[in-house]
């Protein structure tokens, strides 16, 4: 589901929220995907944009210490926040979750570029086996070596982002 509307002129708003149930698992409980963007036009040439997004998954469970030194015990699900570029955001841990659950191994895509128009990508093994690792730690991995890659060569990183740019001017079909 989601909504945009101008609330003022030059300040846009658009909300998306998805609930859902995962079917195979625990068909009942429910899980939250929701994004709520303000997109402020400045000048003809300036824009910004400040947004939230904000996940919960049920079967993505949290632990706390016990009363013994080096135990947890499950405490159950909550958001997902990490610290990313110095900020803290909510972050997707499906692919851990869903690399755990398989026994399937991480990798992490380091995109290269060779000259203009040429790019490579890098394939980095985070994991051979993702169940010999705590939770979080994979996705902690893989935010650290993509937070390294975007301070190595950060127009890659603005690049991407700039495709969204004319996303108002696309058909509608």
């Amino acid at each position: 589901n989601s909504y945009q509307i101008e609330i003022v002129e030059n300040i846009n708003v658009k909300h998306q929220v998805s609930i859902y149930s995962d079917y195979i698992n625990n068909f009942g409980n429910l899980d939250l995907d929701w994004r709520l963007d303000f997109d402020f036009k400045v000048n003809s040439f300036v824009r910004a944009t400040l947004g939230s997004h904000l996940r919960y998954d049920d079967d993505v469970k949290t632990s706390k210490p016990t009363e013994i030194e080096g135990e947890f015990d499950e405490a159950g699900a909550k958001v997902q926040w990490k610290q990313f570029l110095g900020v803290k955001v909510p972050v997707f841990t499906g692919s851990e979750r869903i690399a755990k659950q398989h026994d399937i191994p991480v990798v992490f895509g380091k995109v290269v570029k060779i000259k203009r128009g040429y790019y490579k990508v890098v394939v980095d093994l985070i994991s051979e086996f993702p169940n010999e690792y705590k939770n979080y730690q994979i996705t902690d991995i893989y935010l650290k070596k993509l937070e390294k890659q975007i301070r190595e060569i950060p127009e890659y990183y603005y690049w991407t982002h700039n495709r969204f740019k004319h996303k108002d001017k696309a058909p509608n079909n």
